[in-house]
């Protein structure tokens, strides 16, 4: 019977160590992950891509709350089929642009304009089935113009695409 005592109290001991660890450990990593989400919110607003606020400070122990609004766009660009090559759209500083490809042919997507079967920077899939969808690309990361283009094979293009602002 003193055995079975002994080895409860030792593991009661190692948790009670694990937990104490635990709770010595925990607010560190809660207070860095605060400082993160402050540092995010801070970039966000010094770069423009958004705006953020934080209340209290996230480097002070026992810090309550912090919170980061994200960044929303307000105004769409027609989403419409569309079916001509060429430019679809010119994306400006803090603009996402989307295209997704309708038709059962492959589609080329050039940074720039002038895309062509021979001159892309990335293509996308074609739809199994006329209008149901195929390949898609959100562009957040480039400014300039964007131009679609049929691949070698295909005679037209089809696709829907617009830009946020």
């Amino acid at each position: 019977m003193y055995l079975s005592q002994q080895l409860i109290s030792q593991e009661q001991v190692s948790s009670q160590a694990d937990e104490l660890e635990f709770e010595n450990y925990a607010p560190q990593v809660a207070d860095s992950a605060l400082a993160l989400l402050a540092k995010i919110a801070g970039s966000s607003a010094a770069g423009g891509g958004g705006g953020g606020t934080v209340s209290g400070d996230p480097l002070e122990r026992g810090s309550d709350s912090i919170s980061a609004d994200p960044f929303q766009y307000s105004t769409v660009s027609s989403s419409s089929i569309l079916s001509g090559s060429g430019t679809v759209f010119t994306l400006a500083s803090g603009e996402k642009g989307f295209i997704q490809n309708l038709n059962t042919g492959a589609l080329a997507v050039k940074y720039g304009t002038s895309a062509s079967s021979t001159s892309f920077n990335f293509i996308l899939n074609p739809a199994s089935t006329l209008d149901y969808g195929g390949g898609s690309s959100q562009i957040d990361d480039y400014i300039g113009a964007v131009s679609v283009s049929p691949i070698a094979g295909a005679s037209n293009v089809r696709y829907v695409a617009y830009k946020l602002s």
